[in-house]
């Protein structure tokens, strides 16, 4: 049986595994491990075909039956094995770029933050399914210039204090590890979050803070909210070009957001 038949029935045997290969076809990491394990055996059946291994082994154990002489050896190996020993040097080469790639891509699911919207949908309901990404991110003064303009265009201000169950959120993503540190900061009293303000529309959404809000809410807690006389969307739309708020995604934060 020539090389080439042992690749055909290499490939007839993964293609009797489709469902598998399937799967393994949308994830580039495995396809390199697949494909690496293909050359690989590939590689190994060609130097077997060729007798290649089985004369230098042969050679160097002094098993003359299992060796011709060392120059007949190496003349196979430059005839024949040459080829099968790139076919093994690139398989383990694309297995081992696979593996790597797989292992960092498992890490890096690890080290992906929580969604609490996925895991405790009912603390989210009533959001508007847009990512914490695209929110607005509104920090200290810039949060008070940001109120403040809002009154300078003849909308009413509120402080108010309030449980935190009155309102809705308004982004699609809350990092539960977050909001579970917060909650063992109050419990510990170590730090209160429903203390300092969080904004809020007259829809009754949060604009900033529901990391503050979230928080609140597991604790059944009242907090203080400053609500602007606008609807959310209205909020949105000048949080969006409003100098100095910022965008961050889920894992990033730069103060108790």
């Amino acid at each position: 049986m020539s090389i080439y038949s042992t690749g055909a029935h290499f490939y007839n045997f993964m293609d009797s595994v489709a469902p598998l290969t399937q799967s393994v076809l949308k994830d580039p990491a495995l396809m390199k491990i697949g494909f690496g394990a293909g050359m690989v055996f590939l590689g190994s059946a060609g130097l077997y075909k060729s007798g290649v291994g089985r004369d230098v082994t042969g050679y160097f154990s002094g098993d003359q039956t299992k060796s011709e002489d060392s120059e007949t050896a190496w003349s196979k190996a430059s005839r024949y094995g040459l080829a099968a020993i790139s076919a093994l040097g690139i398989g383990v080469g694309v297995m081992a770029i696979g593996l790597g790639a797989s292992e960092w891509s498992g890490a890096a699911a690890i080290d992906a933050p929580l969604n609490m919207c996925d895991s405790k949908p009912y603390v989210c309901n009533g959001h508007l399914d847009i990512p914490r990404k695209n929110m607005p991110q509104i920090e200290g003064a810039v949060k008070t210039s940001y109120v403040d303009w809002w009154e300078s265009q003849g909308a009413s201000v509120r402080c108010k204090v309030m449980n935190a169950s009155h309102l809705m959120s308004t982004q699609n993503e809350i990092n539960e590890g977050k909001v579970h540190s917060m909650l063992d900061s109050y419990k510990a009293k170590i730090w209160d979050p429903c203390v300092a303000t969080i904004l809020a529309s007259s829809d009754g959404h949060v604009l900033d803070g529901h990391h503050r809000w979230a928080t609140c809410l597991l604790a059944d807690q009242l907090m203080s909210v400053t609500v602007i006389d606008a609807p959310i969307q209205k909020l949105l739309h000048s949080a969006s070009v409003f100098k100095g708020v910022e965008h961050h995604g889920l894992g990033v934060f730069h103060s108790a957001s």
